[in-house]
């Protein structure tokens, strides 16, 4: 959301590294209007390599799309005193908070039958992980 200041990092030579947990869209948006009850509105960005992009601005790109490259890449950017970024590609799933209110539950819920009825289909959260991250 703020490219810039990577480019400025470049520019600067500072060794910043900043990870990216990429799902194609702005997430906690999405689902922050979901919550709400809102159909979503201009949160899916498409596929976009922030890798490619580091790169392009001078510094240094990594791309991340198998659990087995993550160590290897984010090794190689923390060992550089470049600027970096590893992109990481991500399943969309809810980022569920800790706990759920009653309002936020009722608004979910009429965001997911609205979906139904413009979409016919529902994607739902991965439940058991959200309850997992409870206990």
């Amino acid at each position: 959301m703020v490219s810039q200041d990577f480019v400025t990092a470049v520019k600067y030579e500072l060794p910043v590294k900043v990870v990216i947990l990429n799902n194609k869209s702005i997430g906690m948006i999405k689902y922050e209007q979901q919550q709400m009850g809102h159909q979503t509105y201009q949160t899916d960005l498409g596929e976009m390599d922030f890798a490619k992009f580091a790169e392009a601005c001078g510094g240094e790109g990594y791309r991340v799309e198998k659990y087995e490259e993550l160590e290897s890449s984010m090794r190689r950017a923390f060992a550089s005193d470049k600027p970096a970024i590893i992109d990481v590609v991500i399943k969309e799933q809810a980022p569920l908070p800790g706990h759920i209110n009653y309002t936020q539950a009722v608004n979910y819920s009429k965001f997911l039958i609205k979906e139904f009825f413009d979409s016919g289909k529902i994607e739902l959260p991965d439940m058991k992980k959200a309850i997992d991250r409870l206990f």
